[in-house]
């Protein structure tokens, strides 16, 4: 599915690619707080991605700020006070959101990998197209471009 974005100053870029990762795949959800612990985890190692990417070390891509959830919104109501009845002791803070979503944009000179995070319910609700189209609307031209690959025409 080929379509277009477009960014806060009117540039238009075409999604090329679009990647969905589940990121709890293979994580054991073994007790209320699990999913706490692994996205502080998880958190630290997309902010050293950021600050990868800032300092120019990786190049062609751009994470957004992922937003955090509520934890306890994983759990079924019935299954947290089961566990609270059994002594269990848990902290259901803030989770990352379940997919990690990429999607390669280009135009003509340039591309660049926009990184973001979604809900499966995010993704169940709303197309696609327009769930990449709001993560990237608040993102300027001038604010990406030094992260893009550029493709010099004028060597052709």
């Amino acid at each position: 599915m080929k379509f277009s974005i477009q960014l806060s100053d009117g540039y238009t870029f075409g999604v090329n690619n679009i990647n969905l990762d589940y990121i709890y795949s293979g994580f054991i959800e073994a007790s209320p707080g699990a999913f706490t612990r692994f996205s502080n985890r998880k958190l630290d190692e997309i902010h050293k991605t950021i600050k990868d990417i800032r300092s120019g070390i990786i190049k062609g891509r751009y994470t957004l700020e992922p937003e955090m959830v509520d934890e306890s919104d994983h759990w079924n109501p019935a299954t947290l006070e089961k566990y609270k009845q059994r002594g269990g002791i848990f902290e259901c803070g803030k989770c990352l959101k379940e997919y990690k979503v990429e999607a390669e944009i280009s135009n003509v000179e340039y591309s660049i990998t926009i990184e973001m995070y979604l809900s499966a319910k995010e993704i169940d609700t709303v197309p696609i197209p327009e769930l990449i189209q709001n993560a990237v609307a608040n993102l300027s031209f001038e604010e990406i471009k030094d992260y893009c690959n550029y493709f010099d025409l004028s060597d052709l």
